[in-house]
């Protein structure tokens, strides 16, 4: 199931201006972090070391994504009954 979630996600982080938004926040929130650390390595090995911090994010979001998206799937089921009958055709 987590497959089919995936490609949800990955869809979406593709086609929306609205995870662009978040990305650039995210990227901000990054550079705050990690900006005192630029002065104790090279431009390269900075570069791998703030590579780290978005991949990290970039775990993080997908995790959530597929934890909240499963969250309101199962909400969302709660709000149905279980009788097949609610679903029949008239």
């Amino acid at each position: 199931m987590d497959t089919k979630i995936r490609e949800i996600y990955r869809c979406l982080i593709q086609d929306t201006k609205y995870m662009e938004e978040l990305n650039l926040e995210v990227e901000k929130k990054i550079d705050q972090i990690i900006k005192t650390d630029r002065t104790e390595m090279d431009n390269q090995k900075f570069e791998e070391y703030r590579d780290k911090f978005f991949l990290i994010a970039s775990i993080g979001e997908e995790a959530g994504f597929i934890k909240g998206f499963k969250y309101a799937v199962a909400l969302f089921a709660e709000c149905f009954p279980v009788d097949q009958n609610f679903i029949a055709e008239p």
